[in-house]
């Protein structure tokens, strides 16, 4: 008996210590903090995503020679996971901010297939929270409007 209830409290032990795990807490990094976790460039979750999507957000004031990643850390301090991984991949250090002034970062842990998320991992538009994508073809624009990373309205502007 006394065996019995000593493998019931371990097993019952373990599922809490599992439960217990830490959630991962997401981090902009980059030359702004140098490179290192600061408490005030964490992300948030998104509570306005999809259902079933694990995406979380932040809104930062950005200068165009500012570049950054995303960085997984459960103890503030130490980086787990860089997103994307590798180097020479960092969001900004091929022109992707073209102008200073507020934007919001939206990230999915999981990653994203659409082309318009940074290495599939992050979107990053004006914090009004519309941008808006112009590619020149044919004989006007062709223009698309992201809002939270989605697709809202396409369309085409002659000149």
């Amino acid at each position: 008996m006394k065996k019995s209830i000593f493998v019931l409290f371990a097993l019952l032990m373990t599922a809490l210590t599992a439960n217990a795990v830490e959630e991962a807490i997401y981090y902009v990094t980059g030359e702004m903090t140098s490179w290192t976790v600061v408490k005030s460039y964490q992300l948030t979750r998104n509570t306005d995503a999809p259902d079933g999507v694990d995406e979380f957000m932040i809104t930062l004031d950005l200068q165009t020679t500012d570049m950054f990643k995303i960085v997984k850390s459960t103890n503030g301090i130490d980086v787990e996971t860089w997103y994307p991984a590798g180097m020479e991949n960092a969001y900004g250090e091929h022109g992707e901010i073209t102008k200073n002034g507020k934007y919001t970062i939206y990230f999915r842990p999981a990653g994203n297939s659409d082309p318009a998320w940074f290495n599939g991992f992050f979107y990053v538009t004006e914090a009004s929270g519309t941008s808006l994508d112009a590619v020149v073809g044919g004989q006007g624009k062709s223009v698309k409007f992201m809002e939270n990373g989605q697709l809202v309205e396409s369309g085409s502007h002659e000149e």
